[in-house]
């Protein structure tokens, strides 16, 4: 099992790559309703129409205003209080199993 908290995606999939090529396969477990449905291929990929549409209607609040998580920016993160800061923080939090499908 592994937690993956999302930072730098396109640099974090190279995990997902390497796992998938010594024959593993990941599954994505949701244990929240706030936690993101999105695979490791789609999250934060920008080629994604799915990931753009989630970035784009999920919010979060930011010193008690709305906003959509793509328009977080580092000083907004500042600015949140400790509850807003949890909640945004669990919409880059995923978690996933691992099972070896074949030997490479």
């Amino acid at each position: 099992m592994l937690s993956v908290r999302w930072r730098k995606p396109e640099e974090e999939r190279a995990f997902f790559q390497q796992m998938e090529s010594m024959g593993y396969e990941s599954k994505l477990l949701k244990d929240s309703e706030d936690m993101c449905n999105l695979g490791w291929k789609d999250f934060g990929n920008p080629n994604c129409h799915e990931s753009n549409d989630y970035f784009t209607t999920k919010y979060v609040q930011v010193d008690g205003e709305s906003k959509a998580l793509k328009d977080v920016s580092e000083n907004d993160m500042d600015n949140m209080s400790d509850s807003e800061y949890r909640e945004f923080e669990t919409k880059f939090i995923q978690i996933y199993s691992f099972k070896r499908t074949s030997h490479k």
